[in-house]
């Protein structure tokens, strides 16, 4: 900038900055008008619409394959399983060249892209890719050679799976002109050549095939073209085993575009004759081919409306019949263009294609079921803001992919088959640990998944014979999505299983969660001993016992403590996990063997006693023999103490009764602690508005508490169970202490729209915190520049002042 180009631009600063202070009000109306601007854009963002239009039910987020830096056109895709390689055009400042993104993963990841040829931009390269079985790959594409002023065919391969790539050669054939080449491998491992050449004044298509990838013999042309027909172009392919189904583009003496049909039973060798499959007055054009269940299935664009539309052509037992009349996918007036198929699931073909219904071109695609020849609704897959055209589809391992070109870059989108299983935990009955608690609450944390989690599939089973469980998958969802809990009442003594898998909202479920419950709430059978050697009350002169035992339930059984006493019984206090005990060097008299099993939460059994006789003794009477097997102590000191505690209630809610029910009804479990179940006779319950109590009579049996018909309010509940204890061989009936509990309920009811949008706007605003702090600050300073701004400019000036005087100082 020139010196008096400075000085007038200091002029202009100048004059602006002394016209805010001079002229009335203009300042005032200056920050004014920055701040509403300022401001409007704020409160556009905070109440703006949320409905989500980037990512449709059933699909993943879309992804680059292509960095930003290549700009890339023309891009085709082969994928072997999990294996997935797109090859493009790409330009990478000014170096423009044949581009491959490799991905090991179905698609998910892909390694940076690697140039794998230098090409001019004469033309459209049109690369096209193949994998073989065995991990091969090939590349073709055309390029323009200036010095003979023609197109030619040329070829990298590698094979190692991408990690080396041969040198660009040409492949030499000899017609006038070869361009726009396919290759694909059958299951043979042999490489094909497709390809279109000018011979005898017509375009035809040509086939080639090699054994080797680098000499390919090459056939006649594969098409008999009548006089009226002006060439062959554009063909589908689809590979099955030994036969090679061809659909291609052909134009007749009115310069319309039909569609034929051609096939080879043996690798193409030899060729059927073609046969017309569309009989339209207008165009057909742009096949692209698929074979299910030997039909082949046809999508191609149609000009029959004045506008382009997708149809759909199905030829049965593999193209013997074709169908009359084609199915219209597309169901929009706009243009649509560049059809493609790719194998979704098992019965689904995915149709993708781009269209101008939206003005910009967006990727749309629809599910075909080839069963019940069913259509889904069509999804606009692509985001704003870039245009998007020529997708292209494949499926890798069990997911469909489509990729497209926008903004000079290659998106693609996986479709959703996975759902990710719940989180399952439980705080009643944490896996692996055994509890008498026989009511568990198993809750779960939901996963994330882009089709949104839209409920749960769950079953609860005991352990089949052998203890297999994981053959038994939930199929039918039986939870919505806002469950997070669930409780089991009265679970059965041992392992009990939860099953549990996650619904997402492209029907996809989740693997099964398995989470095991152990209960044991009740002592395990009294054991069975028997004496090998030593039949009870017998006299033996063998000084060597042997005792073995049995019981019923070993899944919950830790082990037994054992004692063997002389005279009378003692406390078993010996801990093993044998069945057998043996004893040597007795002395002559009468023994006493006792034996109690413990479970796996410290819980012992009824004791078992038996008694032998050693050696020479005198026969006991049954008075004596009961006088010595009475214990002076209890069986079991921690079981008697846990029995004499006084019993407590309390009702599992399914819900946090700290914040208020929604909900017109629910069920609650009812939990009783220091009391078997089975000496439970019943329960009294007490639920209204004011505080009660509940009455002295047995109102239900089981152990639910059942709520329905809530309105909103506050609500008391009280419940007390009727239960006996054995005292001296005798009943005796109690009623437990009262327990009580108190819940609210809002049921939302139906609301004003003004009550309506005012949640909205209270919902954006505390989702947006940082936004609505800036438009706090923003309004902040608006006010006090508006109301002080006069003051504020004269202390600015002066503070701009005493800097300049002490560095004038200074200096």
């Amino acid at each position: 900038m020139s010196l008096k180009e400075s000085i007038t631009m200091k002029s202009l600063y100048s004059y602006i900055a002394n016209l805010c202070f001079r002229v009335a009000f203009f300042r005032e109306g200056l920050w004014s008008a920055l701040v509403i601007l300022v401001m409007a854009v704020i409160a556009l963002l905070l109440f703006q619409s949320g409905d989500v239009t980037t990512k449709p039910v059933g699909w993943e987020k879309s992804y680059y394959v292509s960095p930003y830096n290549i700009k890339v056109k023309n891009v085709n895709v082969a994928s072997q399983g999990n294996y997935v390689i797109a090859v493009y055009e790409g330009d990478d400042k000014g170096k423009h060249g044949i581009y491959v993104s490799v991905s090991f993963d179905g698609g998910m990841n892909y390694l940076k892209p690697i140039i794998i040829s230098e090409v001019n931009t004469i033309i459209d390269n049109n690369p096209k890719v193949a994998i073989s079985g065995n991990g091969h790959i090939f590349v073709a594409w055309q390029n323009h050679i200036v010095d003979e002023a023609t197109n030619r065919i040329f070829y990298v391969k590698s094979a190692d799976m991408g990690a080396q790539w041969s040198q660009p050669q040409q492949i030499f054939i000899g017609y006038e002109m070869e361009m726009l080449p396919r290759v694909y491998y059958d299951d043979r491992g042999m490489l094909h050549l497709f390809y279109h050449a000018f011979a005898g004044g017509a375009f035809n298509l040509f086939h080639a095939e090699s054994s080797d990838e680098v000499k390919f013999t090459t056939t006649q042309s594969l098409i008999k073209l009548t006089p009226e027909m002006k060439g062959a172009f554009f063909p589908a392919i689809h590979f099955s085993g030994s036969g090679i189904y061809m659909v291609w583009q052909g134009k007749g003496k009115n310069f319309t575009d039909d569609l034929y049909y051609t096939r080879s039973s043996n690798y193409g060798r030899s060729w059927s004759s073609m046969e017309l499959i569309t009989t339209s007055a207008a165009n057909s054009e742009a096949p692209d081919l698929f074979m299910k269940d030997d039909s082949l299935y046809v999508v191609y664009q149609n000009n029959d409306e004045k506008s382009w539309s997708i149809k759909l052509l199905v030829g049965r037992e593999k193209g013997a019949d074709w169908s009359a009349r084609p199915v219209t996918i597309s169901d929009t007036r706009a243009n649509c263009y560049a059809p493609k198929l790719a194998l979704s699931r098992s019965n689904e073909l995915l149709i993708a294609w781009y269209d101008t219904r939206e003005g910009r071109s967006k990727i749309f695609t629809r599910l075909y079921n080839t069963r019940t020849r069913e259509l889904s609704a069509e999804e606009k897959i692509s985001q704003e803001p870039p245009a998007a055209r020529n997708p292209f589809a494949v499926t890798a391992g069990n997911k469909a992919i489509v990729f497209w070109e926008a903004a000079d870059r290659i998106i693609a989108k996986l479709t959703d088959v996975y759902a990710a299983p719940p989180r399952v935990y439980s705080v009643t009955h944490p896996e692996g640990i055994w509890s008498r608690n026989s009511v568990a609450r198993i809750e779960w944390v939901p996963p994330f998944d882009e089709s949104e989690i839209v409920g749960y599939a769950t079953m609860v089973s005991k352990p089949m014979r052998g203890g297999i469980t994981a053959d038994l998958n939930p199929t039918i969802q039986n939870l919505n999505a806002g469950t997070r809990r669930m409780i089991l009442p009265e679970l059965e003594d041992g392992i009990t299983y939860f099953h549990i898998r996650s619904v997402d909202g492209a029907g996809n479920y989740s693997r099964t969660i398995h989470y095991k419950i152990q209960v044991s709430s009740n002592p395990l059978p009294m054991p069975i001993v028997l004496s090998p050697t030593h039949p009870q009350g017998k006299a033996v002169d063998s000084r060597e016992p042997v005792f073995r035992w049995t019981i019923d339930d070993t899944e919950r059984l830790k082990g037994f403590v054992y004692s063997l006493s002389k005279d009378s019984v003692t406390r078993p206090e010996t801990f093993t996990t044998n069945f057998e005990a043996k004893f040597s060097g007795l002395e002559s008299g009468i023994y006493f063997f006792s034996l109690g099993a413990i479970d796996k939460t410290n819980q012992r059994s009824r004791i078992a006693d038996y008694y032998i006789v050693v050696g020479d003794v005198k026969n006991l009477t049954p008075e004596d023999l009961l006088d010595r097997t009475k214990r002076k102590e209890p069986v079991d000191m921690r079981w008697l103490a846990s029995r004499t505690k006084e019993p407590s209630l309390r009702i599992l809610f399914p819900f946090d009764t700290g914040k208020p029910w929604t909900g017109e009804a629910f069920k609650a479990p009812i939990e009783m602690k220091n009391v078997r179940q089975e000496q439970v006779l019943g329960y009294s319950l007490y639920i209204d508005r004011k505080k009660g109590t509940p009455p002295l009579r047995v109102l239900q049996k089981n152990n639910i508490l059942t709520v329905d018909s809530l309105a909103t309010g506050t609500y008391h509940v009280g419940v007390r169970a009727k239960y006996y204890r054995v005292v001296n061989g005798r009943k005796e009936y109690h009623w437990s202490p009262e327990s009580t509990a108190e819940f609210s309920v809002l049921n939302p009811g139906i609301i004003s729209p003004v009550q309506h949008y005012g949640r909205l706007v209270v919902g954006k605003l505390t989702g947006r915190g940082l936004l609505v702090s800036l438009f706090i600050m923003g309004m902040t300073i608006a006010t006090v520049t508006v109301g002080f701004g006069g003051r504020i400019a004269f202390y600015g000036r002066m503070m701009q002042f005493k800097v300049r005087s002490v560095v004038r100082l200074i200096l």
